[in-house]
């Protein structure tokens, strides 16, 4: 019984060490055109930005709750705020409202991809 219970408490603390880890559930997505990627950097900051030797150089300021890209623009979303990223320049517009960001781009640009959880096509 004495053993059961040790085994049970060592579980349980290994557990909360290692969900209490920072970077656990970081991610990068990095399939974006020209060098752009998306990093979680911890559950209250995720970055756009591209790529540099030292880290990411960020595009937008704030933390983005969903972003989509096709071949020509990036598009992130950061609180009720809306930024266009133009690829071939790299120029950012915005912030844009939803109005502004769907009369900019009417239609449907891309398929939004959240941040709440790690995407399909990222990586730790």
């Amino acid at each position: 019984m004495k053993a059961k219970t040790i085994l049970i408490i060592s579980i349980v603390l290994i557990l909360c060490t290692l969900t209490a880890c920072a970077g656990a559930g970081d991610w990068v997505y990095d399939a974006l055109p020209a060098n752009y990627e998306v990093w979680r950097i911890n559950s209250e900051d995720v970055a756009l930005g591209t790529k540099e030797d030292s880290g990411l150089t960020r595009s937008i300021d704030g933390s983005i709750t969903e972003f989509c890209y096709n071949d020509s623009f990036i598009a992130a979303k950061v609180g009720d705020d809306y930024y266009v990223i133009v690829v071939n320049n790299g120029v950012p517009v915005g912030p844009l409202t939803e109005d502004e960001f769907n009369a900019l781009h009417p239609g449907e640009m891309c398929d939004w991809i959240s941040t709440d959880r790690m995407p399909d096509g990222a990586h730790h």
